[in-house]
């Protein structure tokens, strides 16, 4: 128990030693009365041997009872050795999180860099609509930005129905004609408000789909709408948005 307690107070006193160090070295802390550069050298100078010498107790001190347990040294190295491990680590960030946190401050005091920017060019909006509530929003943003940039819309939907996932255009049936219709309603009635509009229609998974039409029709920056769920419900319903915006390199705008 003697040496035991030896070892524990050995894996304390850096915690100690350590932050007594910095703090006193700090002069934002200390003023006038903080650490001269001598000081200094010397404090981390015994600072570095006492860890070191602990480290060494901490290790022989393993090392024996390793010994000592033989074949069932199997419970030190499932509690003990994890628990040493952790005070390392703990140690190192006491150590130097610091001054990794005074490096970033000082990042943040220097001068802004100077901005450079550009105006980008949007001539082919795409605009990815599911004949669902979110349409209205996403329509709404798309009309301002096709106005603000006399850009023409391309409108996007995707037949993802189980004929349509599996035998792609090829399966051009009732539910597809439908959903074309509707389409092109859709594209007549902005055209009606001064747009010129074309349409594309899709067919598989969404996500594939819509990267592939954005492809093919070289659309400048996608509007899709974001139906607001996350989690299960991700797994569930499915999240187009993500695996969309990994694959495209244009700008995609989210509309929820």
């Amino acid at each position: 128990m003697l040496i035991l307690s030896q070892v524990v107070l050995s894996m304390q006193l850096p915690f100690a030693v350590i932050p007594l160090i910095r703090f006193t070295s700090n002069k934002s802390l200390m003023g006038a009365f903080m650490n001269r550069p001598v000081v200094r050298e010397l404090a981390w100078i015994t600072a570095a041997v006492i860890v070191g010498l602990n480290a060494n107790l901490v290790y022989k001190t393993l090392g024996g009872w390793t010994e000592e347990a033989g074949d069932n040294a199997v419970w030190i190295w499932v509690t003990v050795v994890p628990l040493v491990a952790g005070l390392v680590f703990l140690l190192i960030h006491v150590s130097f999180a610091s001054l990794f946190a005074a490096r970033r401050r000082a990042q943040r005091a220097e001068p802004a860099p100077a901005l450079e920017l550009s105006t980008p060019t949007y001539r082919r909006i795409g605009v990815a609509i599911d004949f669902g509530p979110p349409d209205n929003k996403v329509l709404s943003h798309a009309g301002m930005l096709a106005r603000s940039c006399d850009a023409d819309l391309t409108l996007f939907h995707i037949v993802e129905g189980a004929i349509g996932q599996e035998f792609g255009k090829e399966a051009f049936g009732e539910e597809a004609r439908q959903d074309a219709e509707r389409l092109n309603a859709i594209a007549r009635r902005l055209e009606e408000g001064g747009m010129k509009v074309t349409t594309a229609l899709g067919f598989g998974r969404v996500p594939v789909a819509l990267v592939r039409l954005a492809r093919e029709n070289n659309v400048d920056v996608l509007v899709m709408g974001g139906h607001g769920h996350r989690g299960l419900k991700d797994l569930v319903f499915g999240a187009s948005i993500s695996e969309v915006r990994h694959q495209l390199s244009i700008p995609v705008l989210v509309v929820q």
